[in-house]
């Protein structure tokens, strides 16, 4: 068995892949151990073990399940490339979830499942893991762009 204690991981959102390697959005990940995702579950309240699954009729079950995006953003995420705040490079995930607006909260989602299907152990297990996936908003008039 190979294990990495970080890997890079380069999103999808807005395009982000389009554009040139320099301009690309990137960050590095770290893969939740067993202890992480225990710890995760025990301070989200949220059994990661059946798949992140939000009620959004539920508004207990979506802070649940922001809280746990948030959660795996701030401490298993680092090394952001490309996204600035008022010319400032925000490099950690705490520093992103906290500037991005909430027209791209598509970004924060698909960083979460990326970081979470690549913690599961199996191909079957990442087959069959259900994600939430985020409304996106027609009438959004912000988007992600790179630095």
């Amino acid at each position: 068995m190979k294990l990495l204690s970080q890997d890079t991981f380069i999103p999808t959102f807005g395009g982000n892949r389009d554009l040139d390697p320099t301009e690309q959005i990137s960050l590095s990940f770290k893969a939740l151990t067993v202890a992480d995702a225990l710890e995760a579950q025990q301070q989200n309240e949220i059994n990661l073990f059946m798949g992140v699954e939000a009620d959004m009729n539920d508004p207990a079950s979506m802070t649940r399940y922001w809280k746990l995006i948030l959660h795996v953003v701030e401490n298993y995420t680092s090394d952001y490339k490309n996204i600035e705040l008022d010319g400032k490079p925000l490099t950690t995930g705490a520093e992103v979830a906290a500037a991005l607006r909430t027209s791209d909260l598509a970004l924060l989602v698909e960083i979460f499942n990326h970081v979470f299907t690549q913690s599961l152990e199996t191909d079957e297990d990442i087959k069959n893991f259900k994600s939430v996936s985020v409304p996106t908003s027609a009438d959004a008039d912000t988007t992600v762009e790179a630095a």
